[in-house]
C-alpha cells in the first residue's frame, strides 16, 4: 500500500526506478511491493494523470488509475504469495550476491565524477568569457 501511495505522484520513469526497485530490494522491500512500485510509478504521474484528465475527462482517469493500481496489487500478491514460496527465494541474499563491490567499482565511479565535474567546470568557463567579451 505505501509502494502505491509513493509511486502515484511520482515523476519516474521506467528506467530510472529500476536501480531504486533494486536497492529497496536489497533493504528489505517485500518483491510485490517493489513490483507495485515499479509497475505504479512509471504508469501514473502527475503528468500523465493531468493529461488525461483534461483530454478524457475524470471519469476516463478514474477508471485508468483504479485499473494500473489493482492490477499492479493482483500482481504483487501474486509475486509475494506464489513465486516467492514455490521457489524459496530469499531476494536479499540473491541481490547481495549479484551486485559485488570492488575497488574498480570505486574508481570508476571517481573517474566519472571528476569527467562530470571537468565538464561542468568547462561549460561554466565557456560562459564566463562568452560574458565578459559581450
Amino acid at each position: 500500500l505505501v509502494m502505491g501511495l509513493v509511486g502515484v505522484p511520482m515523476y519516474i520513469c521506467a528506467t530510472a526506478s529500476t536501480p531504486i526497485a533494486a536497492s529497496l530490494l536489497i533493504n528489505g522491500v517485500s518483491p510485490g511491493a517493489v513490483l507495485v512500485f515499479m509497475l505504479v510509478g512509471p504508469a501514473t504521474n502527475i503528468g500523465t494523470l493531468g493529461i488525461i484528465n483534461k483530454q478524457l475527462g475524470r471519469r476516463a482517469l478514474l477508471s485508468y488509475l483504479s485499473g494500473v493500481v489493482i492490477t499492479a496489487f493482483v500482481f504483487a500478491a501474486i509475486v509475494d504469495n506464489f513465486f516467492m514460496d514455490l521457489f524459496a527465494l530469499q531476494t536479499q541474499n540473491i541481490l547481495q550476491h549479484t551486485m559485488p563491490h570492488s575497488g574498480f567499482d570505486y574508481a570508476a565511479s571517481a573517474l566519472f565524477a571528476a569527467l562530470l565535474m571537468m565538464v561542468m567546470i568547462r561549460k561554466q568557463a565557456s560562459k564566463f568569457v562568452q560574458k565578459s567579451v559581450s
